[in-house]
């Protein structure tokens, strides 16, 4: 478990507090098991045993495969994560000779958190720890609830696979280098994380974001759960396809110690006064998931196996039936599943061919049914081509509003697609506001720079196409200076933006637009706001 730590002076100390946490949560799993193979529909465990758990779970994750190639790289010129700027800027000044020194600083980090009941934790491992990745723990265990599933058909089960704690399920959308064939992810979202504990028992972790039968019968928390999903949705290539295939997987938050349902949402008992405590315990359920979701799960799990070498079954009928349900399935093109590029050396097309080899020495006929990516142009790529075709046109005969969205990183191909996303941006700006109606004002203002805080994350071209619809909302009719609004301010910015950091462009697109709707509906007023970065907000 411990020997990915190479350097001397952090492997010792690493690997005794690793052993440390593994032993804690050894014991509430075999708790939990020993509870579940006695046949009890139930098991308890305080506070302390689930927190630790679930920083066992999320170390797991954090320590697979995928993060060491993250951190690998030999010095910080050679980071080329997406967070690269961001690292960047958390170790300038700070005593980390490569990117790996960070990784193992994180690990350390969390390693010596001590989760207390009152939740001060969440702001000490953001001030201790890599900010990304610190707000990635505190999500992980405050944003997903905690579940157990065990087969509902006696001869189903899970599988084990050498990354299982690696793997969630949800959509991962980013760019291919045509040069190299590198693909890069930009978008990442975890609807369900999974730990296999035996091939009957399960930990699920489900996202807040799904549906929760629980609460939904509330309509402004339904609303609210609907509206994040869709923003999160909506930060992928495809918006509109980026769906859980186990939305529906039935299954339900813990019950506790010093709350009860009433009229559908959770009060709390006689004698508690809303404060967390120690002695507070968790009631979870072992779910049963029928043979659909067993499927599922375990198709998930063979999916990422494609670069692994051991996968762990409890029986030969019960990895023979899963192998044949996986590879005999037709894959649908929006899961992505089983989809190869035709070309004898794709591991994935290698990895089905062990597969059926295997599942043939266990005496199944199967053959694999899989998808290959069509060489021949598809109706988006021969759209593409025309674009790229457009895109030769001389600059000076592009319109100006083409050349500043193109100026920005637009082109032909997504123009469209760019379109319609800053329309759902702008929906769901509106949407959040009608919800939050009748909120506190100060409330209200919070949800308002969030949003604004993830739509700055969106491609500047298409945070450029929001705010216009943003402005021409507002000021629809009005007047500036004696002028009808057309272009906007937005456009100063983007005229100017090579010579601006790529992080500041859309904080400053934000400031100049609100500035120009101030202006607009308090003209007796001098209101110029002072753009600063944040290195000279800091000065006395």
């Amino acid at each position: 478990m411990y020997r990915d730590f190479a350097k001397a002076e952090n492997q010792q100390g690493l690997e005794k507090q690793l052993a440390g946490l593994e032993s804690l949560a050894g014991r509430v799993v075999a708790t939990i098991r020993k509870r579940f193979e006695a046949g009890n529909e139930n098991v308890w465990i305080t506070r302390l045993e689930r927190d630790t758990l679930r920083k066992f779970l999320f170390i797991m994750k954090y320590r697979s495969s995928n993060m060491y190639k993250r951190f690998c790289p030999e010095t910080f010129e050679d980071y080329s994560a997406d967070d690269r700027e961001e690292l960047l800027k958390y170790v300038r000044g700070k005593d980390f000779e490569k990117p790996i020194d960070v990784w193992f600083d994180n690990i350390r980090a969390m390693l010596e958190l001590e989760m207390d009941p009152g939740g001060k934790w969440m702001e000490e491992i953001r001030k201790r720890a890599y900010p990304a990745d610190a707000e990635w723990f505190v999500h992980h265990t405050q944003n997903m609830f905690m579940a157990l599933c065990t087969p509902s058909e006696q001869y189903d089960e899970f599988l084990l696979t050498e990354n299982g704690y690696g793997i969630h399920e949800g959509p991962v959308s980013g760019q291919v280098d045509p040069s190299t064939g590198k693909f890069t992810a930009t978008s990442y979202t975890e609807y369900h994380v999974f730990a296999v504990i035996s091939p009957r028992l399960m930990i699920v972790l489900r996202s807040f974001i799904l549906p929760n039968p629980m609460e939904d019968n509330l309509q402004g928390i339904r609303e609210f759960r609907q509206t994040v999903y869709r923003i999160c949705a909506s930060t992928h290539v495809n918006p509109n396809e980026e769906h859980s295939i186990l939305a529906d997987l039935p299954i339900l938050q813990a019950h506790n110690s010093y709350t009860k349902y009433k009229n559908g949402m959770r009060v709390l008992l006689n004698g508690e006064d809303g404060s967390h405590r120690n002695d507070h315990r968790f009631c979870f359920r072992f779910f049963p998931v029928a043979t659909d979701h067993v499927d599922k799960i375990n198709g998930i799990m063979l999916e990422e196996s494609y670069g692994i070498s051991t996968i762990v079954f409890g029986s030969r009928t019960g990895a023979r039936k899963i192998f044949e349900s996986y590879l005999s399935a037709v894959p649908l093109v929006e899961s992505g599943f089983k989809t190869v590029n035709g070309k004898p050396d794709d591991p994935r097309l290698i990895f089905l061919q062990k597969l059926e080899h295997v599942a043939k020495q266990m005496g199944s006929n199967v053959v694999a049914v899989y998808r290959t990516r069509n060489n021949a142009p598809t109706e988006e790529e021969e759209y593409e081509a025309v674009a790229r075709m457009m895109e030769l046109t001389p600059p000076e005969e592009r319109g100006e509003h083409m050349q500043l969205y193109m100026r920005l990183g637009g082109s032909y191909a997504a123009l469209m697609k760019d379109l319609e996303q800053a329309r759902n941006m702008l929906n769901m700006r509106i949407k959040f506001d009608v919800w939050s109606t009748g909120l506190n004002e100060r409330f209200r203002n919070d949800i308002r720079e969030n949003l604004q805080k993830i739509f700055s994350q969106l491609p500047v071209w298409r945070l450029w196409y929001y705010l216009k619809q943003v402005r021409n909302m507002v000021l629809r009719g009005r007047s500036i200076e004696g002028g009808v609004i057309a272009d906007g301010p937005e456009d100063v910015i983007a005229k100017v933006s090579h010579v601006i950091r790529n992080e500041a462009i859309a904080r400053l697109m934000f400031a100049v637009v609100l500035n120009q709707i101030s202006l607009v509906n308090h003209p007796d007023l001098e209101f110029y706001p002072t753009i600063i970065s944040p290195r000279e907000s800091s000065r006395p």
